[in-house]
């Protein structure tokens, strides 16, 4: 019915089947079948003389995933339409179907987009909590203290809402993917200027032999610039991406022509990640700044306090 392949041709480095089969006008036609002749022997024997014939119902295929038969409905979302929104709506329709309608053994699944998109989230989580361990490991390593590496963390975490604040103000959505190497990127970025801010300030007290209150605002003081500066520096460098700015790098230099536009598949694909950079570290520098020292002013104290009480206690022993 759809046809057999004769021959194959070949152009360069394209090849095309050519197919023969029935011609346009014959193959709505039930009648046209009986018509058809098997060639037997170099003999053409009409259909009808050995097989009879019959109109009914029947599976034009069967599918099976895993020895398992299966049967799958596709579609695409409408140009506009957000499909994680499509999906959650179709969800909540079909809800009462598969507890009611469908019979016991069978099971209604949604993969797909939706399946691709949970595997990667499902890997980006790994990856951003396997960072962070590894993060806090070489921290706990390096400064000799988990009081320190617990304050680097708790920044990066509350920096991510800065990220949701800026999908929702600029209305862009949350690409699983791209978004989600933005958080990655980001939490390297906000280790780095909480690292430098920490260090500074033991190096203040112990070098310096500064009390906690005048090393923390010295700390902020002289490292505000580099902090801001590596904030307004990675931002500005990842506006293009989130604006879809584009140009012709090669026309540049051969035509002297950029070619400059915007937009395009790419500003979709880049501009959630870049959003979520920029926003991220701004929101991030705030923390950098104010929460970190705060953190660590309140954690150092609470650890003097109880080393206090154990010392007392030691000594009324």
């Amino acid at each position: 019915m759809q046809g057999v392949e004769a021959t194959k041709y070949r152009t360069g480095s394209d090849e095309y089947d050519i197919v023969v089969r029935l011609g346009q006008e014959y193959r709505d036609e039930l009648e046209s079948l009986r018509e058809l002749t098997i060639v037997s022997e170099d003999n053409q024997i009409p259909l009808l003389s050995v097989a009879t014939w019959e109109v009914g119902e029947g599976l034009g295929s069967i599918r099976r995933k895993n020895q398992v038969r299966m049967a799958t409905i596709s579609a695409d979302t409408r140009a506009g339409l957000n499909s994680n929104a499509v999906l959650t709506e179709v969800i909540s329709v079909l809800t009462d179907f598969s507890e009611n309608v469908i019979p016991v053994g069978y099971q209604l699944r949604y993969t797909g987009q939706a399946e691709d998109q949970k595997e990667a989230m499902d890997f980006l989580v790994v990856a951003f909590l396997l960072g962070l361990g590894l993060i806090a490991l070489i921290l706990v390593t390096q400064f000799n203290s988990v009081i320190k590496p617990v304050i680097i963390l708790a920044s990066v975490l509350l920096s991510t809402a800065g990220v949701f604040w800026g999908l929702i103000i600029f209305r862009m959505p949350f690409v699983i993917i791209m978004t989600g190497v933005g958080l990655i990127s980001l939490a390297g970025i906000v280790v780095n200027n909480a690292i430098v801010l920490i260090d500074y300030i033991d190096v203040l007290r112990s070098r310096d032999g500064l009390g906690i209150r005048e090393a923390l605002l010295r700390g902020g003081q002289v490292r505000f610039r580099p902090v801001i500066l590596t904030a307004v520096t990675t931002a500005l460098g990842l506006v293009p991406l989130a604006i879809g700015l584009n140009f012709d790098f090669l026309g540049l230099f051969t035509k002297l022509n950029p070619d400059l536009y915007w937009g395009g598949m790419q500003a979709a694909w880049w501009g959630p990640m870049a959003i979520a950079v920029i926003v991220g570290i701004l929101f991030a520098t705030f923390l950098t700044l104010i929460l970190v020292p705060v953190l660590y002013y309140m954690l150092d104290n609470t650890v003097r306090l109880i080393r206090r009480k154990f010392t007392i206690s030691k000594q009324a022993l």
